[in-house]
């Protein structure tokens, strides 16, 4: 049992370096064009106000992976918070009256992304809970 709640926390870590760094390097290249055209429908901000919100989301979620790594659940609780904040963000997309998939596949896609934000937020609650060992 322990091997699964391992590979979880380790999981959790992996979506937030990939969802972070996509993030960032997406943010980034936004700034230096200059043309502030990011269409993010989970995130409901647009133009420069959406660009630099997720350039500081994706500073705090790199913040939050590297706090996690040290002891005391004070210092965990970041990363927990910020994978909560991505299932919630998952979970009201689609709630939202202005919003359709485009067709079968983006649903499915959708709804493994979903999936893994579940895995990495159970993998997060893990190593929360590991507070001090």
């Amino acid at each position: 049992m322990q091997g699964i709640g391992l590979m979880l926390r380790f999981f959790a870590f992996l979506f937030n370096l990939a969802l972070g760094l996509c993030l960032f390097l997406l943010t980034l290249l936004v700034i230096s064009t200059g043309i502030h055209n990011i269409q993010l429908a989970p995130v409901p901000l647009e133009r420069s106000t959406l660009t630099y919100t997720l350039l500081i989301a994706s500073i705090g979620s790199f913040v939050g992976m590297v706090l996690a790594l040290r002891q005391g659940r004070a210092t965990k609780f970041p990363m927990l918070f910020w994978n909560l904040l991505i299932v919630a963000l998952l979970l009201w997309t689609p709630l939202r009256s202005s919003f359709s998939f485009a067709g079968p596949d983006q649903a499915r896609q959708g709804f493994y992304i979903f999936l893994a934000s579940l895995l990495a937020l159970w993998g997060s609650w893990l190593q929360w809970r590991s507070g001090g060992r």
